[in-house]
This record gives structure tokens, sequence and C-alpha cells, in this order.
């Protein structure tokens, strides 16, 4: 059987209830992966045993534990050691529907110009019940009403997740990789390729399932979300040059982010990141903030 070169990465957490079924999602896909890579994050239930075991049998999965770090560092430390051209991320509580890796990795062999795919998703209670997302389905008509990708990301991220992401393995050479943000990683990653110009193809079909249960991660601390949600926006708005919109498109572009950023009252923690950039050294690296403790202290006080 030939199979596909995708190196597939599973950052584990405390989902000994769902990992079984998520390495399912991709054992029975259509085209099977070469490698599977799981990296369990430190987790404190059984999930680690649970993998042990499932993976006696199956020789193409990688697996190892480390201390708790992050999603972000475990799903960087799964890219490191994949060998394959392609990778695809799957978070340990969602799941591929069965043609999912075969799709995606055939627009990547069509297309060289595109780096990543994603996909339409649909979504599944913590029973596996397939769920109505109101939130979803409205960021999604805003991204097809404005035809801009990095505007449509800024008013809601409707690709929602890293499970979502299978790109070529150079592009982390390239733009680097997963900042160190507990829950919008994701939407800073896709932000900064739009900055570098690369190219993101969505497959309008749902090959994709997100589960929606009480532990999922961006519900912990709705204003720890918002925060990293404004620090997404602001490194974007600051990247973006205005310049190649021409002189008055690029105040109309500007106008439109603004626009957004008061649609969600996100702009006071905007320009607060917005004034951090301009007057430290963080304006080389924008991650340099995220380890300022007392800044910080500081936006979670007023946001």
């Amino acid at each position: 059987m030939t199979l596909l070169p995708v190196s597939v990465v599973i950052p584990l957490y405390n989902h000994e209830k769902y990992i079984v079924d998520t390495l399912e999602s991709v054992f029975i896909q259509s085209s099977s992966p070469a490698e599977v890579i799981v990296v369990d994050d430190g987790s404190i239930d059984k999930s680690a045993s649970i993998i042990r075991d499932y993976s006696r049998n199956r020789s193409e999965l990688i697996f190892w534990s480390q201390p708790n770090q992050g999603a972000h560092q475990a799903i960087n430390s799964g890219i490191h050691r994949a060998t394959n051209d392609y990778v695809a991320i799957l978070n340990s509580d969602d799941a591929y529907h069965c043609q999912r890796l075969e799709k995606c990795v055939d627009i990547l062999q069509t297309d060289p110009e595109i780096s990543v795919v994603a996909t339409e998703i649909d979504f599944m209670n913590d029973k596996g019940k397939i769920i109505k997302n109101s939130w979803y389905d409205q960021a999604r008509s805003n991204y097809k009403e404005t035809g801009d990708l990095g505007l449509a990301l800024m008013n809601g991220n409707f690709i929602m997740t890293t499970s979502n992401f299978v790109l070529r393995r150079t592009l982390f050479e390239e733009a680097g990789y997963f900042a160190p943000l507990r829950y919008a990683h994701d939407l800073e990653f896709l932000l900064r390729l739009i900055f570098l110009g690369k190219k993101i193809h969505i497959i309008k079909e749902k090959l994709l399932t997100y589960r929606v249960h009480q532990k999922n991660t961006i519900s912990e601390d709705h204003k720890k979300v918002r925060v990293e949600w404004a620090f997404c926006c602001a490194g974007f708005i600051w990247m973006t040059d205005f310049k190649k919109h021409g002189e008055s498109k690029g105040w109309v572009y500007l106008e439109k982010m603004a626009a957004i950023m008061d649609k969600h009252n996100l702009t006071k923690l905007v320009l607060y990141f917005l004034s951090y950039f301009q007057e430290s050294s963080s304006n080389k690296n924008l991650w340099l903030c995220l380890a300022d403790d007392d800044f910080f202290d500081f936006i979670y006080k007023v946001s």
C-alpha cells in the first residue's frame, strides 16, 4: 500500500476519553499517513498509558511524554520530529473525516504555490453527536462577504483550530513555528502567513470534526482569550504594509481593521500592544512582549 508523505502530529493533554477515537479517525483514512506522532504534554489522566497500549501494534506511531509546556510547544516538538514532506495537525479531542488527508495532500501536490490547506468543519459534542455552531456559520459567512482572509480571521477565526492545518513541512523553516500563546497560536500563525504572502487554500467540504466540550482550551478564560486575540490583531496591523494597497486604499484597509476591533471591543487592547511594539525592542520580535509579565499584568487589569 502506498503511504501519503504526511506526518500527522497529535498534541495530547488529558484526553483519555477521546484519544482513541481521534487516532481511529487517522488510521481509517482512505490513504494512510506515513507516520503519526503523538506528543503527550504532561497529561495527569490515563492518556499516556492508553497510547502506550495502542502503539504496540502500530509501528508507524511515534510517541513520547514531556513535562507540560502548552499545546504550541507540543506541536512544535512533533513538527521537529516529522520526516515527511507534509505535516497535518490533529488535536487529541478532534477527528478527521475519512478522506481528509488524501484530499488535502492532493491539493498541495497539485499546486506548489499553496502552503496550507484547510477545510470546512462540522462539530460534535462530548458524546460524538453532530451539533450546530452558529458562531462558526457567522464567521464563515463574514469571509464569504469580505473576500479578504486577513480581515475575516481578525473578525473571527473560522479556520478554528490547528487541527484544520495540513501544510508543507518546509513552511516552518520559512515562516517559523507556533508562537508561545495558549489560546491563539493558530490565529497568530495564520495571520503571519498572510503577511508573508503564503497561499492558504480552503476546501469547501467538511472534512474535520471539532469536538465541543467543557474542557476546550478556548473556553477556559475568556479574558485571556481576548487578550491573545488582540495581540494577534495588533501584530497583523503592525506587520501590514499599507503602501502596497496604494496610498488611499491603504487607509481604507486600516479603517476596515479598526472597524473590526471596534465591533469586538478590542480597540483599547490593540492600541496598548501597538504602543508596546513602538516603544520597545520587541518591534523586531513581537513575541518578546509575551514574556513581559508586568505588561501583561497591566493588560489583564484593563481588559
